[in-house]
């Protein structure tokens, strides 16, 4: 028996797409780090009862991301308690109590505690309205600029889903208005409250974009990929904050600040002077008059 079933379909070395679940990328990815992932959880898997391997295998292979994570956290604690020189049994009975705890960990036969494991995890609503924002994000993964990036700052969550293709229409037909030259002009002279925003509102989500020129050497013709590495997905970045940066640029969104993020007084919930440079030399080039 084996943890990950066989790909029908692999993938290549693409980044994940967000709606895509991560035992499926994990599966189909042909990317050398992943593929050394696996190797390496097969072998974890292996160092399992056998009674004990098909329930955590059809939980490691939910599409459901807690049921995933769970059984991922419950393979690592597995293998981590082994490595420390424990025995490890599973689901052990307890005298009078009908609940059963993951593991009793003992050492030369003597027990020592029962364990728990319990992954932290986005309760059933955060995961539907966080798949509902996946879908638009790989939506707008397919929005391509010659001349910017495209910063987002986010609030709240959709209570339906958004229509997302319409939503990159719209963006487009607003990028091809913008004059470049004129706000790379505004992001060195740090002038941030005269960067054109477009605003974006669907039920409870509220989405601030703002261009964020890019330097000539990333600049492409509308529709090419400029480059790949091993980061996540390129486009569309959900709301984290600004130092987390996101590196694959076939896309066209970067993440501009967190809804908790300080805000520059020149504009509604957008990030603050320091963010903004950052962001900058990220995007544009570490060195500003490359850009």
């Amino acid at each position: 028996m084996s943890l990950f079933e066989p790909s029908a379909a692999p993938i290549g070395q693409r980044a994940k797409r967000y709606g895509e679940p991560i035992y499926t990328y994990y599966r189909d990815s042909e990317r050398p780090g992943i593929v050394a992932i696996r190797a390496l959880l097969e072998e974890w898997f292996l160092e399992l009862p056998e009674d004990e391997r098909l329930d955590l295998q059809q939980r490691f292979r939910s599409p459901i991301e807690r049921q995933h994570r769970s059984a991922v956290f419950e393979l690592f604690l597995h293998h981590m308690l082994l490595r420390f020189g424990f025995e490890v049994e599973f689901h052990p009975d307890i005298p009078g109590v009908t609940t059963h705890p993951d593991f009793l960990v003992s050492r030369d036969g003597q027990a020592l505690f029962y364990l728990e494991a319990i992954a932290v995890s986005n309760s059933t609503q955060e995961e539907a309205e966080a798949n509902r924002m996946n879908q638009v994000y790989d939506t707008l993964n397919n929005l391509q600029s010659p001349d910017f990036y495209l910063g987002l700052h986010l609030e709240g969550a959709p209570d339906t889903p958004p229509a997302g293709a319409r939503l990159r229409g719209e963006l487009s037909r607003w990028l091809a208005t913008l004059d470049l030259e004129v706000i790379r002009q505004c992001y060195r002279e740090e002038r941030y409250e005269e960067i054109p925003t477009y605003e974006w509102n669907h039920e409870g989500w509220h989405i601030i974009f703002e261009p964020m020129p890019k330097g000539d050497s990333a600049r492409k013709p509308v529709g090419a990929a400029n480059w790949h590495d091993d980061a996540g997905p390129s486009a569309a970045a959900r709301p984290r904050r600004i130092s987390e940066r996101w590196r694959g640029c076939e896309g066209s969104l970067r993440n501009i600040g967190a809804a908790a993020g300080g805000c520059s007084p020149g504009g509604r919930g957008l990030p603050n002077r320091q963010d903004r440079r950052d962001e900058w030399a990220l995007w544009a080039g570490s060195d500003h008059s490359r850009c």
